[in-house]
This record gives C-alpha cells, structure tokens and sequence, in this order.
C-alpha cells in the first residue's frame, strides 16, 4: 500500500489522458522482473516469502516506472479548500468501495462456516474462473469509459449517445462470452481441473449467468461519479448490501443450500 500511493496519482494521470499503452508497457516490465526475481528467491529456498517479495519488487518497479514515464512532483502546498471539494466526494467512494469488498467477501465467509470444505473448494475456484473473463471485462471497461465519458461532463445530450454505445458495445461482448463459458462448463472444468471438479460445474453456471451483468453495473457506477453524485454511488451500495443480506437471510433460514446462496448471488 505504502509503495503503490508513490505512483499513484502518475497513474491516475495516464488513465486521466487515456494513455493505456504506457500502463500496459509498464505492467508487463514490472510483471516479468519480479517474476524472475520471485522464481530465484524461491530457488535460493525462501518458500513462500518469494511470493511475499514479488508483490513488493512488482510494486516497487511499477511506481518507479510510472515516475519515469510520467514526470510529476506534488509541489508543498496544501490548500483546504481542494481537500474539503475532494474529500467530500472521495469519502462516499470510499466507503462505497469498504461496503463492496467486505460483501464480495462475504459468501467466502458463510460457505466456509455453514457448509464443508469441499463446497468453499468448488466455489472458490469457479469463482475465480468466471472472474477471469468477467472482471477483465469490466476492468477495462471502467477504465477506458470513465475518462472518456467524464471528458463530455457537461454535454448531456453527448454524454447520453456515448452511454448507450459503451453500454451496447460491453454487451455484445460479455453476454455471447458468459453464455458460452456456460454453455462449455463441463469440457472447461474437466479439462483445466480434472474430473474430481465435476460437481463444480452447476457452481461455474450459474455464476456465468451472474457475471453476465458485472460490466453494466460498472458502466452504471462510473456514470454516478462523471455527474459527481458519489452520494448516489454510495446509496445504491448500501440498497446492493441490504438486498443482498436479505436474501442470504431467507436463503439460510429455508435451509436452501448452497444452490440457493449461488443463485442469491
């Protein structure tokens, strides 16, 4: 955390001017070196501290980087006033992203408690598998239409026509690719995990089907925070939240399963 906030606003600047060649140039650099420096320190016998090094070294070699590429020294003035406009809209995304990670975590938490090992294994993994096409998506996404939509601010009628085209573009994209990572769940499972992660497929389908709508709730965020209305960001999490525990309430009272905590989902 300490190491990333050095490069921060450099990259913050590079999103900000739609420079992703620059970002990307600068993520592959940093993820080769520290992978050649995890492997040897895993070598010289340091188990799993080369793992613990490599996040350290891919930070550190990012935010030099990004200084590199990206000349910007902070100058030793504080004004009040920039911090009161900023803090004022930050805290709510703040707030908004604690809510969002502490939920996301959540069904980790509940599987692991309520239900065995072997059902957190299988959702763990399908997981982590459907995030792979789903949160690449919506990555990318956020990033390349929150500058672009933010640089039409104030032109409503122009900010609404590129809305519906980003919107349309990230559909034609996620849901054929969603539908089809479901539609070959079971060759995919078997093929990248084996046949003891069979059970896992029904898992991997219905979180395909959830992962379909990530993208258009991303779109949807970063058109709150173009308009400056964090506070409406930090609403609709806290609507997201309180439905969402709701339905896990019922789901664990109807003694539903785990099926029925997949699909609340």
């Amino acid at each position: 955390l300490i190491i990333n906030s050095f490069g921060l606003i450099q990259r913050t600047m590079l999103i900000k001017n739609i420079d992703f060649k620059t970002q990307t140039r600068i993520s592959v650099i940093s993820s080769i070196i520290s992978g050649v420096v995890a492997i040897i320190f895993a070598y010289m016998g340091c188990g799993v501290w080369s793992l613990v090094i490599r996040t350290l070294s891919m930070q550190f070699i990012q935010s030099f980087l990004l200084c590199l590429f990206n000349k910007w020294m902070p100058s030793l003035v504080f004004k009040i006033d920039s911090f009161k406009r900023l803090f004022g809209f930050g805290w709510k995304l703040l707030v908004s992203g604690l809510l969002y990670t502490l939920y996301d975590n959540l069904y980790f938490i509940i599987i692991g408690r309520g239900f065995s090992t072997l059902e957190l294994g299988y959702y763990t993994n399908t997981s982590r598998l459907r995030d792979i096409a789903s949160q690449a998506i919506t990555f990318s996404v956020q990033r390349v239409s929150y500058p672009v939509l933010s640089s039409m601010q104030e032109d409503n009628a122009k900010l609404k026509i590129v809305y519906k085209k980003i919107i349309k573009t990230s559909v034609f994209i996620t849901f054929p690719m969603m539908i089809g990572l479901a539609a070959v769940a079971s060759p995919l499972i078997t093929l990248l995990f084996g046949y003891k992660w069979i059970p896992s497929i029904y898992y991997f389908e219905i979180l395909c089907f959830a992962g379909m709508l990530a993208p258009l709730h991303a779109i949807n965020l970063n058109i709150l925070k173009v308009k400056g209305r964090s506070d409406l960001f930090l609403g609709l999490e806290i609507v997201k939240v309180v439905i969402g525990l709701t339905t896990i309430a019922v789901v664990m009272f109807w003694g539903l399963g785990i099926k029925g905590l997949l699909w609340a989902a």
